[in-house]
Formats: structure tokens, C-alpha cells, sequence
């Protein structure tokens, strides 16, 4: 009986302590996840860009960036240091997302080459070119090029074809 006794002391004891160190290591993991998920970043997260995605797709972007306006940034690698109160975590963000609103139109029709057309002055020989009664679909309302139409959603295609 004494025996039985002390087992169920030891177990009750161990846990007491298995929960206890649970739920502190959970804490840890919610403290980690809650700072490295902000959206501004902390002084406690550093971001990186030499990893082997970040590597690879530099060679592809490098000669894009040299070639246009065109910018993606590779530091997206956030990385968070193990501490006493944190746990070493890792994220990668999105930083190729539009940083405003006017970038994105701009950042996708840099991706086509009738945006260089245009900036070269196409635009305006194709203006010219409209004042002829055989060639009015040259019209700046009719023929855009490297437009980026960023208000183009689902619905609003329905709605073009049925009324809504």
C-alpha cells in the first residue's frame, strides 16, 4: 500500500511538472509566433536574402532590373533569434507584393514589352496614325498599351454580359 502511495505521489508530482513546462514552452512558441508575425518588423527579427531560393532566382533578375525600372527584392527571409523568452523561428514574406497603390498597375505592365513601346513615344505616332479614316482603332481610347487593368474582377465581367 505505501508503495502504491508514493507511485501516485511521483505521478501526480510529474504531472504537475510535464503540464507546467507545456505550458511555458507554449507560452514561448505564441510570444515567437506573435512577434515574428507583425507587420512591422521588430528589432529582434533580421532579414536575410542569402538563402537558396533567394540564390537562384537573383541570376533570373538580375538582368531584368539591369534592363528596366523593374525592382523585386530578395530580402524576405525573416529570421528570429532563440532567446530566453523566444524560440528560433523562420518566415518568408511576400515582399514582392505592391508597396502601393499606383504599383499595382505599374510593376505588372513592366512585365510586358508594349510598356517600353510606349515610354519610347509610340503612343503618340499611333495618335497620328488614328486621324486616318482606315486606321481609327490606333485611337488612344481603343488601342492602350502595357494597360494593366487592376479594377478587372469576375463580377464585373458577369455583369458586362448580364445585367446584375
Amino acid at each position: 500500500m505505501g508503495f502504491l502511495s508514493i507511485i501516485a505521489v511521483l505521478l501526480g508530482y510529474a504531472m504537475l511538472e510535464l503540464h507546467r513546462a507545456s505550458h511555458t514552452a507554449q507560452q514561448r512558441i505564441d510570444r515567437s509566433r506573435s512577434i515574428i508575425w507583425q507587420v512591422t518588423p521588430d528589432e529582434r527579427i533580421r532579414a536575410e536574402s542569402d538563402y537558396p531560393f533567394a540564390e537562384r532566382t537573383q541570376h533570373v533578375l538580375e538582368p531584368l532590373s539591369r534592363l528596366s525600372q523593374f525592382e523585386l527584392p530578395q530580402d524576405n527571409l525573416w529570421l528570429l533569434a532563440r532567446s530566453d523568452d523566444t524560440l528560433a523561428m523562420a518566415r518568408l514574406t511576400d515582399s514582392w507584393s505592391p508597396q502601393q497603390s499606383v504599383q499595382l498597375s505599374e510593376r505588372p505592365a513592366q512585365l510586358t514589352p508594349s510598356y517600353y513601346i510606349s515610354e519610347l513615344g509610340l503612343n503618340s505616332v499611333l495618335k497620328i496614325l488614328s486621324w486616318l479614316p482606315v486606321t481609327r482603332e490606333f485611337a488612344p481610347d481603343s488601342l492602350r498599351l502595357g494597360f494593366i487593368n487592376t479594377d478587372a474582377t469576375p463580377a464585373e465581367i458577369i455583369c458586362d454580359r448580364e445585367p446584375c
